[in-house]
Order: structure tokens, then C-alpha cells, then sequence
């Protein structure tokens, strides 16, 4: 049930990115360049907080699809352990 929720949290980040979104630098010293760039800066921030939670999500996620793998193949173990072959018949 987690795994599905992350996969689907990474889902909804990767398929929206905001890369390229921010506005341009204005090189200049004016208070409505400087205005700008804060508001640039503020985008980069997000942009980059986004991307670290999207890398944390993902990580999270192959951590869970290893798990899950893990607890399949010791299943499937336990089920081979319980059957036992059938006696061969004496000749």
C-alpha cells in the first residue's frame, strides 16, 4: 500500500516538472531587477527542494520494491520447503 502511494507521489513529480520555469537573470541593479531576482532565487529554491523530495520519494520507493521483492523470494522458499517429494516405489 506505501509502495503504491510513493510510486504514485513520484509519479505526479516526475510528470510535472518545473525545470526551465524560473524567470531569466536581469543584470542589472535597479529595485525592480533586484525584485526579479529574488523572486528567481526563490524559484531555483523550489525548484531544487522539489527535486530533492522527488530523489528522497524514488529512493524510498526502490527501497520498498526491494522489500517486497525479498519477502517474495522467502515466501516462495517456505512454500518449497513444506512440499516434499513423493516416495519412490520399491521395485
Amino acid at each position: 500500500m506505501k509502495a503504491m502511494m510513493l510510486a504514485a507521489m513520484v509519479t505526479i513529480l516526475v510528470a510535472t516538472p518545473v525545470l526551465g520555469a524560473c524567470p531569466a537573470l536581469v543584470p542589472a541593479d535597479s529595485a525592480e531587477a533586484i525584485r526579479n531576482n529574488q523572486d528567481r532565487i526563490g524559484c531555483l529554491q523550489r525548484e531544487a527542494a522539489t527535486d530533492a523530495e522527488r530523489k528522497t520519494l524514488e529512493m524510498k520507493l526502490r527501497a520498498l520494491e526491494a522489500n517486497q521483492q525479498r519477502l517474495e523470494m522467502e515466501r516462495r522458499l517456505q512454500v518449497l520447503q513444506t512440499i516434499k517429494p513423493p516416495p519412490i516405489p520399491a521395485i
